[in-house]
């Protein structure tokens, strides 16, 4: 699982990633993060192409855990705020994790809403479904053709 976290803004982003490669880890910053930003990371070697989009700077931990203003933790600390979040399921199917990782993602984003900007979404919501709806069954109750415009005429 990866975790990208905005500094300045309560944003967050997290996925389920085949492996901590370069080229996925990459692809990955790539979905969610803006050209130019800044990144943080410890120093784990599949970070090392980020250097291309972005203004990487990585940290040793080995040698401390800030340098120069440089640290990932917003980072870890979203994962202390996570595990309890994710235990409390009791177990998930490997199939189903991008649901739970996609919830968690929603409800961690959105955490400092008031009641109103809720309510926003959910009418927003509403609309959109009902909106489906209504097409589905536009499309479900469509006259059929007049028999004369099918008809085939063989001489």
């Amino acid at each position: 699982m990866c975790t990208w976290v905005a500094r300045d803004s309560p944003r967050m982003a997290i996925e389920m990633l085949p492996d901590a490669g370069k080229r996925t880890l990459f692809h990955s910053a790539a979905r969610r993060i803006a050209l130019g930003s800044r990144v943080d990371t410890d120093s784990w070697h599949g970070y090392s192409l980020l250097g291309r989009l972005y203004d990487h700077r990585p940290v040793k931990h080995s040698e401390g855990y800030v340098k120069n203003g440089v640290h990932c933790n917003p980072a870890e600390a979203e994962w202390s705020v996570f595990r309890p979040w994710w235990v409390r399921f009791r177990g998930v199917a490997k199939r189903h994790i991008y649901l739970y990782l996609a919830q968690y993602e929603y409800r961690r984003n959105r955490r400092h809403w008031t009641p109103l900007e809720w309510l926003e979404e959910m009418i927003g919501f509403l609309f959109a479904f009902l909106q489906k709806v209504a097409t589905a069954l536009s499309s479900a109750l469509a006259p059929l053709p007049s028999l004369e415009l099918c008809a085939v005429s063989y001489r």
